[in-house]
């Protein structure tokens, strides 16, 4: 809760305010509020233009406020699914039985490592074990080709922390090609030609 409060505190908006620019975003009425006031100061901060539209800077602090409550929501997922441990497995097990010859880490990750990633990954994501499989091939198959250069392990494919509060998944990129259907399990090798 503290940091809720921090971030208002910070971003210099009232909790009304976040509120306002919520419910802009949404195109939803608000209710309780004195609207005209608080949007002055949002207007004034440039959270919002003068149509109400939300600007790119509201858009900014709506996705930190949302990613507060997202964190909290998602840490308290408990994961008994047997299907979970066993795709799980099977999704470690497609890493290959190798230490990286550079960073000298193992490729597959303990399961008590990966419980809790894919836990999180599961919670802010909304691919299935199927995409998940694909798109972990194609990585697979991807750093092979190069020798496992810059392959990352079982863990930091699902997520990897890039400065203490945000956290990076190459396996969300890979499962949105796997989607969008830009991925496959063929080499894309483009070649220079010389005239």
């Amino acid at each position: 809760m503290e940091k809720i409060w921090k971030l208002i505190r910070e971003s210099g908006i009232t909790p009304n305010q976040l509120y306002l620019l919520h419910s802009y975003s949404k195109k939803k009425r608000t209710e309780g509020i004195n609207e005209s006031l608080e949007r002055k100061n949002l207007v004034m901060l440039k959270y919002v233009g003068d149509t109400n539209l939300v600007s790119p800077k509201g858009k900014v602090l709506l996705i930190a406020a949302n990613d507060l409550f997202t964190k909290t929501v998602s840490a308290k997922k408990p994961v008994t699914d047997d299907s979970f441990v066993a795709n799980l497995t099977t999704y470690n097990q497609l890493f290959p039985k190798i230490r990286f010859a550079k960073t000298k880490k193992l490729a597959r990750c303990s399961m008590n490592n990966l419980t809790p990633a894919m836990v999180w990954f599961l919670a802010n994501n909304d691919y299935n074990w199927e995409t998940i499989l694909k798109a972990t091939v194609i990585y697979i198959n991807e750093k092979q080709k190069v020798n496992w250069d810059y392959c990352r392990t079982s863990q930091y494919f699902i997520r990897k922390q890039t400065d203490g509060k945000h956290w990076q998944s190459e396996l969300s990129d890979y499962c949105m090609m796997v989607m969008d259907g830009t991925g496959s399990q063929e080499s894309h090798t483009f070649k220079e030609k010389v005239f």
